[in-house]
């Protein structure tokens, strides 16, 4: 992997997150809440999936070997099983206190839950899907290596053609993490980088925001052809304005590589915090975009808080918590 796509992904993860938060403070609001957590914030998932992707194959290479696979679901165990489990273990604890303890409940926080808050297709940290979607992907990645390898670009065109117009099974999210997953995976292994995508920037910067301006007016719905396309403009606007940063000389910020490295532990925490702050804020502040953009900014602020007290006082629970990372 090159310079510039490693700058990319490590300057990306921290407003990723901050797009993951914005969804999931959503108050029901048709302006900020909608404009952020509705459109923009739809980004960050896909391009987590599709940097996943992209880090776990090879570049150049579509062999996937029986050894190389075996290190790699080895290494996952540790940065990704034992924080999905941590972390839901936190969060059914959290539950428990709050509606009492029940077995059952227990065995299927690690998997789906259907509580009260929960879609019925997560585990009891909600956003943590990603996470248990992410692991099955790298238990089936040798059959992706396999497809991949005599599909090339074929397959890719057929799942996105199939994710756009919302065609079972890649309109749920097992799908969406087997496309995007795939995606990633074809860039790395055929030598595909992010700096291709210079010689299109500027019309997808352009176009993104117009396309923006049209899913507010009509109130689009995630579920519609059209916004899954404009989310594709969307990804390739991100990749393209966050190179731009790094060659302004922003992406080498001390400040950046600060707030990236709190990213996971972010991502497994606020919506833990989100039961709590949620009502209260709703309460006090209502629940229009004041209180809205209150929220994100509180919520990020007290996981900020808890990563870096947290650190200090124990780096061995931190770490186990952030996976290694």
């Amino acid at each position: 992997m090159n310079k510039l796509d490693s700058s990319v992904i490590s300057v990306l993860r921290f407003p990723l997150i901050v797009g993951v938060v914005c969804i999931h403070c959503g108050m029901g609001g048709r302006f900020l809440q909608y404009l952020l957590g509705g459109i923009c914030g739809k980004l960050s998932v896909p391009i987590f999936l599709l940097i996943s992707g992209y880090l776990f194959f090879r570049e150049g290479s579509y062999e996937l070997t029986k050894e190389l696979w075996i290190s790699k679901f080895k290494k996952r165990i540790f940065s990704l099983l034992v924080p999905y489990l941590l972390w839901n273990f936190i969060g059914y604890i959290i539950y428990a206190i709050k509606v009492g303890f029940d077995f059952e409940d227990l065995f299927h926080s690690f998997w789906v839950i259907d509580i009260p808050g929960r879609s019925g297709s997560s585990p009891i940290d909600g956003p943590l899907w990603y996470v248990r979607n992410l692991m099955i992907m790298v238990v089936i990645s040798p059959i992706i290596s396999y497809m991949v390898k005599y599909t090339k670009w074929y397959l890719i065109l057929i799942m996105t053609i199939l994710w756009i117009i919302q065609i079972p099974p890649f309109n749920k999210g097992i799908g969406i993490a087997f496309y995007f997953f795939s995606l990633g995976g074809y860039l790395r292994m055929f030598d595909h980088h992010v700096e291709n995508l210079q010689r299109y920037a500027k019309y997808l910067i352009i176009a993104y925001p117009i396309y923006v301006i049209y899913a507010f007016l009509m109130q689009l719905n995630s579920d519609s052809w059209d916004f899954q396309l404009g989310m594709l403009l969307g990804i390739g606007a991100i990749f393209s304005l966050t190179i731009h940063f790094i060659k302004c000389g922003c992406g080498n910020c001390k400040f950046t590589k600060i707030l990236s490295e709190t990213s996971f532990f972010i991502y497994c925490l606020h919506d833990l915090l989100l039961q709590f702050l949620k009502p209260f804020f709703s309460e006090i502040l209502g629940t229009g975009d004041s209180a809205y953009i209150s929220l994100v900014v509180v919520d990020i602020a007290l996981c900020l808080g808890f990563f870096y007290v947290l650190k200090r006082i124990s780096p061995k629970v931190t770490s186990l918590l952030m996976g290694g990372r």
